[in-house]
C-alpha cells in the first residue's frame, strides 16, 4: 500500500565523487526529513531544534566537544551519545557479513592497526598511508556513515571550508588531540564521550560543525522518523519467516531491499559465498538471526532496539553486559587501544531485571481506584 502510494527507500544520490560516497549520503538522508518532506519515513513527530532547553536538541550530544580553542564549540556540544563497541561491532563487512562470520575479514587481527589498501574506494572515508585500528577497515557503508571512529575522515565540513574542494578533516580522538578529551579520567558526574566514537547518523554533513545550531534552524521542521519503509520491509521479512518453517522468496524479499540500499549484497548470496557458515540463511532459525541483527543495525540510533529486545525476549542477555569502548584517555594509539588487547569497560550502571522489566509498572493512583493488579515485580 505504502508504495502504490509512492513511498520507498531513499536512495540513488548521485552528487557525490564515488560510489560508497553516493551510499553514504542515501543512509544519511534515510533518516532525514527537512520541512517534514521525505519519502520514506512514513510515520514521524515533530522535533524542535531551536530551544536548547528541548530533549529533541539531539545533534548537541552527538557533535564532538573541540578541545582545540581554534574551533568553535557548539553550546553545549560534548559528543556524549557515543556509541558502544557492541554497536560497532554489529555493523556488517563491505560482505554484508557480522565480522567474525566473514570468511576474507580476519576477526582476529580486529584490534591490531593497519592502513587502508582500496585507496580509491575509501576515498574521503579513510584516509591513505595513515594508521587506523583493522575493527574499521573494510566494514559496511552504514557502518561509515553513522560511526564516526579514531583517525577516519569527519563526513562533513568542521570548520569554515568547502568540503568538496578541500581535504577533510581526519578525527583525532586520543587526550588532547583535536576531537579528544582534556579529562584525566571519566567522570560519572558529566556528559562526556566515552567510547572513542561519535555518532553520525541524524547529522547534516552538509553543515559546519562550528556554525550547527544556526545553520539547521533554516531547514526547517526537523521531524524524527518512527516508522520507515526500511522498517517495513524487515517487519515483513520477520513476519513471513516466523510464519513459514522454510524460508522462501517472500522471507527475503524485504530484507534484500533495505541491503540493496545499503550497498551489500543480498543474504543469499553474502552466506553462500563469503560466510563461514552458508547454511545459515537456509533455515528458519538461522534467518530469525540474520533479520534481527539486520533490523538492529538498519534501525540503530533510532530509538528502536530497547522495543526490539523485549519483543525479542532477548533484553536481559544484552542489556545486563556492561558498555565498553576505548580508553579515551589516553593520549597514545597504544594506550588509547588498550595496548590492542580489546575494549575497555566505561560504564556499568545499566540493568534488565526478567521478568519485571518486559512489563512497564502501573500507577498507584489507577490500581487503587481501579483495583486492577499490579504488574509482576512491581
Amino acid at each position: 500500500m505504502c508504495e502504490d502510494a509512492g513511498w520507498g527507500l531513499t536512495k540513488g544520490y548521485t552528487g557525490k565523487a564515488t560510489s560508497l560516497l553516493n551510499t553514504m549520503m542515501d543512509i544519511e538522508q534515510s533518516v532525514q526529513a527537512p520541512g517534514s518532506v521525505s519519502k520514506e519515513i512514513v510515520f514521524q513527530t515533530k522535533t524542535i531544534y531551536s530551544n536548547i532547553a528541548s530533549p529533541n536538541y539531539f545533534f548537541a550530544h552527538t557533535l564532538p566537544y573541540f578541545c582545540n580553542a581554534t574551533i568553535l564549540n557548539n553550546p553545549p556540544s560534548d559528543g556524549s551519545m557515543s556509541p558502544s563497541m557492541k554497536m560497532v561491532e554489529m555493523y556488517y563487512t563491505k560482505n554484508g557479513l557480522p565480522i567474525d562470520m566473514d570468511r576474507e575479514w580476519k576477526y582476529e587481527e580486529c584490534y591490531t592497526m593497519g592502513q587502508v589498501t582500496d585507496v580509491t574506494t575509501y576515498e574521503r572515508v579513510i584516509p591513505a598511508n595513515t594508521g587506523v585500528l583493522k575493527l574499521h577497515l573494510d566494514r559496511e557503508p552504514r557502518f561509515y556513515a553513522c560511526i564516526a571512529a579514531d583517525r577516519l575522515y569527519w563526513r562533513g565540513a568542521v570548520v569554515n571550508q568547502s568540503n568538496e574542494m578541500k581535504e577533510p578533516k581526519i578525527i583525532t580522538a586520543r587526550k588532547g588531540e583535536e576531537f579528544g578529551t582534556n579529562l584525566e579520567s571519566l567522570q560519572s558526574y558529566m556528559n562526556q564521550n566515552r567510547s572513542g566514537y561519535w555518532l553520525m547518523k541524524h547529522i547534516y554533513t552538509d553543515l559546519l560543525c562550528n556554525n550547527y545550531e544556526k545553520q539547521i534552524e533554516g531547514k526547517g521542521d526537523l521531524p524524527k522518523p518512527l516508522i520507515r519503509m526500511a522498517q517495513l520491509y524487515l517487519w515483513a521479512s520477520e513476519a513471513w519467516n516466523e510464519y513459514l518453517e522454510t524460508p522462501d522468496d517472500r522471507v527475503y524479499a524485504g530484507i534484500d531491499k533495505v541491503r540493496a540500499r545499503a550497498g551489500i549484497p543480498d543474504v543469499k548470496e553474502a552466506w553462500s559465498q563469503h560466510s563461514t557458515n552458508p547454511a545459515l540463511a537456509t533455515t528458519q532459525a538461522g534467518m530469525r538471526q540474520i533479520i534481527r541483527r539486520e533490523t538492529s543495525i538498519e534501525l540503530a540510533f533510532e530509538g528502536q532496539r530497547f522495543w526490539d529486545l523485549r519483543r525479542w525476549l532477548e533484553a536481559e542477555k544484552e542489556l545486563n553486559e556492561p558498555l565498553t569502548g576505548w580508553n579515551v584517555v589516553a593520549a597514545d594509539a597504544d594506550g588509547f587501544y588498550n595496548n590492542y588487547q580489546g575494549p575497555v569497560v566505561v560504564w556499568e550502571k545499566r540493568g534488565f531485571l526478567a521478568p519485571r522489566d518486559y512489563f512497564f509498572p502501573i500507577s498507584s493512583e489507577v490500581v487503587q481506584v481501579s483495583g486492577v493488579v499490579q504488574n509482576p515485580g512491581w
